[in-house]
């Protein structure tokens, strides 16, 4: 096949993907990163109608950001940069800006989506995704988020061995689970970004290039 025809055809198949499956090329540079700006509770960042970050600061200072992207269990702990009342994350704001709406019971805590964040009765229960029946009401409680599930006791929300979020109910004692004991929660609110995504090419474009 020669040069030219094996690029027509590539240019074919591309169109044909991009029909079918609203297949995207948008991409967001490595270099990407967000700015955030401390408020004093959940209160304050419900109130202020901005996009909130949540973060939980570890007993050796290492601070980990929630973020929003829908998971069936455990979302990922991503690291970020705490420096005094600023938060810099390595993402775009809709990566990691949740919207805190107050309601009766507490709050809900939803994505861009609309996707709710909430617990199950597992310690692996920690869920982002369509619109759960119970578990998505938080509170604050010993300076943890916490959430009921119906068929459970009430779990807190915190950054588990330093690789996920999770839920888990207070120990026989009491006490927090000493999986995510000694955490310090924080909101923040969205003030930048840097690096935005790269926009879509156009199928004139793709087929100019390949030529």
């Amino acid at each position: 096949m020669s040069n030219s025809l094996f690029k027509r055809v590539v240019t074919l198949l591309l169109v044909v993907l991009m029909s079918f499956s609203g297949m995207s090329f948008k991409v967001v540079r490595a270099d990407s990163s967000s700015t955030w700006e401390k408020v004093d509770d959940i209160a304050a960042a419900a109130a202020s109608g901005k996009s909130v970050a949540i973060t939980m600061t570890l007993s050796d200072g290492t601070v980990y950001a929630l973020p929003t992207a829908e998971v069936s269990k455990n979302p990922a702990a991503v690291i970020a940069t705490k420096n005094d009342n600023t938060l810099e994350i390595g993402g775009l704001e809709p990566g990691y800006g949740w919207t805190i709406t107050s309601v009766d019971d507490g709050y809900t805590i939803t994505n861009n989506a609309g996707s709710y964040l909430y617990l199950t009765n597992a310690n692996a229960g920690v869920v982002i995704g369509g619109t759960p029946s119970s578990g998505y009401v938080w509170s604050i409680t010993s300076d943890y988020l916490t959430a009921t599930p119906s068929e459970g006791g009430t779990r807190y929300l915190g950054v588990y061995n330093k690789q996920d979020w999770r839920g888990y109910t207070l120990d026989k004692n009491g006490n927090i689970a000493s999986n995510i004991a000694n955490q310090t929660l924080e909101f923040w609110t969205f003030v930048s970004s840097t690096g935005e995504p790269d926009p879509e090419p156009e199928l004139g474009t793709i087929a100019e290039a390949l030529n």
